[in-house]
């Protein structure tokens, strides 16, 4: 994996938060990067989500609503 050489080349771990919106039908959109590490793990957290299945939609009084929702994913370098 590409991203996997460079991040050990480098030296890169940590997190990524990313926020973005689950609509009534349950797609993402608005995907946006809060805070990035850099070394390609950006792009892979946010192609992550791009590609997902549909997610759970949010409820409120019995009926789906779009949610604004916020996400950390760690990447750490195998030792």
């Amino acid at each position: 994996m590409v991203v996997e050489e460079q991040a050990k080349r480098l030296g890169v771990q940590g997190r990524v938060y990313l926020s973005f919106i689950v609509t009534k039908e349950g797609k993402l959109r608005d995907i946006q990067l809060v805070k990035g590490i850099g070394a390609g793990y950006d792009q892979a957290a946010l192609k992550v989500l791009e590609t997902s299945p549909n997610w759970i939609s949010g409820k409120q009084r019995g009926r789906n609503v779009n949610s604004r929702m916020h996400i950390a994913v760690t990447f750490k370098i195998p030792e």
